[in-house]
């Protein structure tokens, strides 16, 4: 930026910095340019870094850089409504952005006429506002920041930017009693680098005691992905801001999502670039031309008195027991506990139904280590209970597939009610062997194990399977725990070893 030439002033400028929520988790890398003085809006616990700059007529660049992991986020839809929280009342008023009555507002809160609850209202809204209006590409560009939000104009065009959209959708909730607001961030395109014009929000309602969020200005873009966006959100997007009105000191900020300067000196000039690169490259890949029985093989160390069939049988049985009591003793540890001790967010756990990470075993965090992209496939193998398989599903989009093998008929029942529950039309649960899949050749981009291997008297045999069902160039991300020595068959005396 440039500040005006005029001595003893200075100008002060605060700059949005991005925090960790569950679906994202932010680490700070560089901050330069200016000595920094970090400030929390009071309302929403937005973190703004505040800085003065000298009025010396030069321009001045300030540079926040920021590692970002992300995720995908899916909410179940409630089918009923809850007591409002005390503090989520206040998502009912007015503010700079978003009116609460009014001919716009009011015309489309009426398409929720006769819905039976908060969020079927909601939805009618949402369907409503996809079949009325267009998307207004031009976007939200620091240029055109001062004639954001202009919902008047929105409803004579017929047409908006995600911050009318939004704002018309966050109004009709409000005028319908249901507690909504505003979420400000930038949008990450499927590259390895590249810069972003513009800002972009969305909205999340308060429906059945929780947080929807909703994107409809993105729906409107990919009708496909329509029933997705209400309730999900795909992990292109970096948030930075909730909610308008952000007080800084004394002032108010109606759209703190670009840098705010104050200068009582004189104008000053404002330019911001948005980039970003992606740092996380894909592990290393497992091909369709490669062949798995080229290792040396070496004859596995069964419980004794146990054939390999009767190994497989034992596994089948444990692990379905498990499905259908995950609380009991099994020798291995089961449940949220231990998936948060591997490294599972608990605020991603947190969002999905209990029955999704219950019956949780693993020994590692596989689906976040894959970068899975919007439309691919990836075949969950030995998916269990389904936490894997569902955060994958949600990675794929409504038009990618995510396939869970499992052999053990308990957790298959599980995983496909996890995935009904949680709306994932994408996630198919076969029970099959991860031998034997059944899956045609060249099926998966991706394909995911965590911890199955091991279980396994036939891990040659799964392996070929892999080769047979990835597309060429596709990937193999196999999640195991390792011997550093070999075992003796007396470690392995009896079924109960062979969950060790």
């Amino acid at each position: 930026m440039q500040t005006p030439r005029v001595a003893g002033a200075s100008a002060r400028v605060w700059l949005p910095q991005p925090r960790s929520w569950p679906w994202q988790s932010i680490t700070v890398e560089e901050l330069a340019g200016a000595a920094y003085a970090p400030s929390e809006d009071a309302r929403e616990g937005n973190t703004l870094l505040h800085a003065e700059l000298p009025t010396d007529g030069g321009w001045h660049t300030l540079t926040q850089r920021y590692r970002v992991t992300r995720h995908p986020v899916r909410v179940t839809v409630p089918t009923a409504d809850a007591s409002l929280p005390a503090d989520v009342q206040r998502y009912l008023a007015a503010d700079s952005l978003v009116p609460v009555d009014g001919p716009e507002v009011e015309q489309v809160a009426a398409a929720a006429r006769g819905a039976a609850h908060s969020a079927e209202a909601a939805r009618r809204v949402y369907d409503h506002m996809l079949a009325t209006f267009s998307y207004d590409g031009r976007g939200c560009t620091l240029s055109r920041v001062g004639e954001l939000g202009d919902l008047r104009r929105m409803c004579d065009a017929g047409a908006g930017t995600c911050t009318e959209w939004h704002a018309l959708f966050v109004g009709a909730m409000r005028h319908l009693g249901i507690p909504a607001r505003l979420r400000f961030g930038f949008n990450v395109p499927d590259k390895p680098q590249g810069t972003v014009a513009g800002y972009h929000c969305w909205a999340e309602v308060h429906v059945g005691g929780t947080w929807l969020p909703v994107d409809v200005s993105e729906a409107k873009k990919r009708p496909h992905d329509a029933d997705w966006l209400f309730g999900g959100l795909d992990p292109h997007r970096v948030e930075f801001v909730v909610g308008v009105d952000i007080r800084l000191g004394d002032e108010v900020a109606e759209k703190p999502i670009f840098p705010v300067v104050r200068c009582a000196a004189g104008a000053t000039a404002l330019e911001v670039d948005f980039s970003f690169e992606s740092t996380q490259a894909r592990p290393l890949g497992v091909s369709s031309s490669t062949h798995a029985e080229a290792a040396p093989r070496r004859t596995p160390v069964l419980p004794a008195g146990m054939t390999a069939d009767e190994v497989v049988d034992a596994v089948s049985k444990r692990y379905s027991e498990v499905a259908q009591r995950p609380d009991g003793s099994y020798g291995f540890r089961v449940g949220r506990p231990f998936a948060e001790a591997l490294g599972y967010p608990g605020e991603v756990l947190d969002q999905l139904p209990p029955s999704v990470w219950e019956a949780f075993t693993g020994v590692a965090t596989p689906a976040f280590d894959a970068q899975v992209l919007p439309g691919e496939t990836v075949v969950d193998l030995g998916c269990g209970g389904g936490l894997d398989l569902a955060l994958l599903g949600m990675m794929v989009g409504p038009r990618g597939r995510a396939i869970g093998i499992d052999f053990a008929p308990g957790m298959v029942e599980r995983a496909r009610r996890n995935a009904a529950l949680l709306g994932l039309p994408q996630v198919e649960v076969r029970e099959a062997s991860a031998a034997r899949t059944g899956l045609p050749d060249a099926t998966a981009d991706w394909v995911v194990a965590n911890g199955i291997l091991n279980l396994s008297p036939s891990k040659a045999e799964i392996l070929r399977e892999v080769t047979r069902i990835l597309k060429p160039g596709g990937t193999f991300l196999l999640a195991e725990t390792t011997l550093t020595e070999e075992i003796s068959p007396e470690t392995v005396s009896s079924p109960d070893d062979w969950f060790r």
